[in-house]
């Protein structure tokens, strides 16, 4: 698992993004799916939980900005037989990609993430003086 940080504007990204998928409409469905995730606020810090059980720790990549992270990573199919036919087919495979806005500025040195059974927790602290009143 790898965490990166970048300090350019995330805004820019999201922005920028969204122009180029507008170029891509002929696309059926998005190259990716978003786990599903919690976001809980304290006035010290913010905590993300993601659930993405049956990804390996080692396909994961988290990345942060000032005012935002993006997880992205990788569940692989599991291996089944060439002839065999699906009567049920609901669970998501192949690339992620969830995008948190972070409210307030982040202190990127003190980010945590800890992965156990197949929960992704993310400890967020704010920058100091950024502390948001209760």
């Amino acid at each position: 698992m790898a965490v990166h940080y970048r300090r350019i504007d995330y805004q820019y990204t999201v922005t920028s993004r969204r122009r180029l998928q507008s170029f891509q409409a002929h696309r059926v469905a998005p190259a990716y799916w978003r786990p599903a995730a919690d976001l809980m606020e304290t006035a010290s810090a913010v905590e993300v939980i993601i659930e993405i059980p049956g990804v390996e720790e080692e396909d994961l990549d988290i990345t942060l900005f000032r005012n935002a992270l993006v997880v992205e990573g990788m569940r692989q199919p599991p291996a089944h037989q060439p002839d065999c036919r699906f009567h049920e087919a609901e669970i998501r495979y192949g690339r992620f990609r969830l995008e948190v806005d972070i409210p307030g500025t982040i202190d990127a040195g003190n980010v945590t993430a800890t992965y156990h059974g197949g929960m992704l927790h993310l400890h967020v602290p704010r920058s100091t003086g950024e502390a948001r009143d209760e």
